[in-house]
């Protein structure tokens, strides 16, 4: 794997659009992710290297099959893989933002960092050299001098030949985004190879089997992920790895291998499908389960929970264990496009936000997971998934975790011999993870309450044909059911995949048995090796027959002003900027609301006053002088007023700008800048004053 990197340095304002504005301000905008941080969307950057290849081929035919073997054709993908482009240090730099965030919502937010990366240009449709009414449009740009760096990647086949061909691809790319006609979206951009530094996979397998091994891990989504679900597959990961695999061991990976789908997690906390037993009375947090035994009350509305949740015990302000539950709030979005062929439809993709972490394990024999490892090391742990894979969309990076000594591990056989003198009865709960596909006696793919209960049956230790067992064969009882439809589609064959009817994920049947189940968790049904049919069995816990899961209190409160931090040099000068911008607009403020107090002495005073304010604006943002304020009460000495009016109104004026004690917030520099933007402001406000008031009595 070739790691190439792609600088690229504004030397005009860009607006790389998303073809929207924000109904405020801006007519059209440029692309911002969830930190307020300008990018370039992969999908127009790669588009634009194609451009300038097949520039480049038009006087070099010796190399024209390498445009189609780098971008692709068609549906068929092509070599290079492009990233996001985003801004130098963006690393550090969303990690200084998540401290901010944190420290003080309302003045540090993504708007506010897209603000300090956003400078307003305007423009107008001239006729007759007069501007046409309603023309006026304004853009908000990435300011020049902004630094943006994009990571490429290359199959190891590539020569060096395609790499010097993109280097030449990058250095012809000298615009990017809107009206690149116009002077917008100058840049230059420098393309190097970077070395691939190998990761080291480990993973501490255990379990009872010596042949199946258990690799759990963690996706972490660094951009926003294609998906229809509010997970992901496991079909998605297995399809990754038999893309990269060799030949020779596609069908073990493809029979062998079980992926199991990656739910949300946070930390320690894995979030798992909501059972579908699961209800809470309408308007209310308390959660309860009607597979544990509660029963509904007559009189109360019941409504069913659904999504994602973690449930387990936290000690309440009494100092006691309560049941208690957290909730996942997926972070989702939708993407829209317009295809240029054809009629230009519009179209959408839904998407799981970035910065989202995911948790789910793979099991097989030993051999086959080294070589799993293997290829993760080569691609330094980062994998595509979902549509879109190669360009914007889709980039992960899988880390592999050691594995946790949970109840209903795999490997945790909770098994034990049949034993006669065995005859006291446990109620137990199998829960479906995931989506479970079944069949009947003939084969056929079916989703009847028989065949369910008898493939449940099958999961706990019982030999049907010896006559001491048949006593105690388990006893199926309530059953919380639903049925989906699963499908899909083969990109390789570039065909759709088989559709089964399944039972829905979150399931739940109540088993009474004096026998243990062979395994607490495990597989069952078809397509197993795609994360089809996992479950897990749990007993019935008769605390919840009365009672429900509280909502869990053990949230991180944001308290503003008491979080200490370090930041990094950019983060710091970014705090710096974000902070004066806040200090601009509470100046901004106050000057409308001083000129509102003085109303009654601005009655008093000529236009005249005006010009000579004016003036003095002028004079100070041309000379770029002492800039405090203090001479403005000059201004107004030897004027005609008798009652010092107009001097009274300075005073204000600069009495309430002293209020601010900028020394404390701002430089010597900053603080004549803001002198300079009060002035303005407060000229901006007595003008608008005289419109709304001087103008009426005249």
């Amino acid at each position: 794997m070739k790691i190439l990197q792609l600088t690229i340095e504004l030397k005009s304002d860009m607006c790389c659009g998303t073809g929207t504005g924000d109904g405020v301000q801006f007519d059209t905008v440029s692309a911002y992710n969830d930190y307020g941080l300008p990018y370039i969307p992969a999908k127009r950057l790669k588009g634009l290297l194609r451009e300038q290849a097949e520039f480049l081929i038009a006087f070099d035919p010796e190399n024209k099959n390498f445009v189609e073997i780098l971008f692709g054709k068609g549906e068929q993908a092509g070599a290079l893989i492009v990233n996001n482009a985003e801004i130098k240090n963006v690393r550090n730099l969303k990690e200084d933002l998540d401290k901010l965030f944190k420290s003080q919502p309302s003045l540090y937010n993504p708007s506010a960092v897209a603000e300090y990366y956003t400078v307003a240009r305007h423009a107008t449709q001239m006729k007759n050299g007069v501007a046409k009414p309603q023309s006026l449009r304004t853009i908000g740009a990435v300011p020049s001098g902004t630094i943006f760096e994009a990571t490429l990647y290359l199959d190891d086949s590539s020569s060096s030949e395609k790499v010097e061909f993109l280097r030449k691809c990058a250095k012809l790319l000298r615009h990017i985004g809107l009206n690149r006609t116009r002077g917008y979206g100058e840049a230059v951009c420098t393309l190097e190879e970077q070395e691939n530094g190998l990761k080291e996979y480990t993973n501490d397998s255990h379990g009872g089997r010596q042949t199946s091994t258990i690799f759990r891990y963690n996706i972490s989504l660094e951009t926003d992920l294609v998906s229809e679900k509010d997970y992901i597959m496991g079909t998605a990961l297995q399809g990754w790895f038999a893309g990269r695999i060799e030949q020779e061991n596609i069908q073990e990976l493809l029979t062998k291998v079980k992926f199991s789908n990656a739910y949300p997690c946070i930390d320690d906390k894995f979030f798992s499908p909501m059972p579908l037993s699961y209800i809470n009375v309408k308007n209310e947090e308390e959660i309860y389960s009607q597979a544990d035994g509660y029963r509904r009350c007559e009189g109360k509305q019941y409504t069913k929970k659904t999504g994602f949740a973690y449930f387990g015990y936290e000690k309440s302000k009494e100092g006691t264990n309560i049941l208690s539950y957290d909730s996942y709030e997926m972070q989702k979005s939708i993407s829209y496009h317009v295809t240029t062929k054809g009629d230009n439809d519009l179209f959408t993709l839904p998407l799981l936000k970035s910065g989202q972490s995911f948790a789910g394990f793979i099991e097989g024999d030993q051999s086959i997971l080294n070589k799993l490892k293997e290829i993760l090391a080569k691609y330094n742990g980062e994998i595509r998934l979902g549509g879109s894979a190669n360009i914007q969309f889709g980039k992960c990076v899988l880390t592999l975790v050691p594995n946790r000594n949970v109840e209903g591990d795999l490997n945790s056989n909770t098994s034990k011999d049949a034993s006669p003198s065995g005859e006291e009865k446990h109620v137990y709960i199998v829960n479906l993870l995931s989506d479970t596909i079944l069949s009947d006696e003939y084969g056929l793919n079916s989703v009847s309450l028989d065949v369910l209960k008898s493939s449940v049956e099958k999961l706990f230790n019982i030999d049907k044909g010896a006559e001491s067992n048949k006593s105690k064969e388990p006893i199926i009882g309530d059953i919380y059911t639903g049925t989906t439809t699963t499908g899909g589609y083969n990109g390789k064959w570039k065909m759709p995949r088989r559709r089964f009817s399944a039972f829905s994920m979150g399931t739940q049947i109540c088993v009474e048995s004096k026998i243990e189940p062979k395994c607490s968790e495990g597989f069952m049904g078809l397509l197993q090796a795609e994360g089809y049919g996992q479950y897990r069995i749990q007993k019935l816990n008769p605390e919840l027959s009365n009672t429900g899961f509280k909502k869990s209190e053990n949230k991180e409160k944001n308290v503003e002003g008491e979080v200490e931090f370090e930041l990094t040099s950019a983060g710091k000068d970014l705090k710096d900027q974000i902070d004066f911008n806040h200090l601009l607009k509470e100046l901004e403020k106050s000057a409308y609301e001083i000129i509102e107090t003085q109303s009654s002495l601005l009655k008093k005073t000529s236009s005249s006053s005006l010009m000579r304010l004016n003036a003095v604006y002028q004079n100070l943002n041309r000379e770029g002088g002492e800039a405090t304020l203090e001479v403005l009460g000059s201004v107004f000495k030897n004027s005609n007023d008798k009652n010092n009016n107009e001097q009274k109104i300075c005073e204000a004026i600069l009495k309430r700008f002293k209020e601010f004690k900028m020394d404390d917030i701002v430089d010597t520099d900053k603080k004549v800048r803001a002198s300079l933007h009060y002035l303005q402001y407060v000229l901006t406000a007595i003008k608008f004053w005289y419109k709304n008031n001087k103008g009426r009595e005249n």
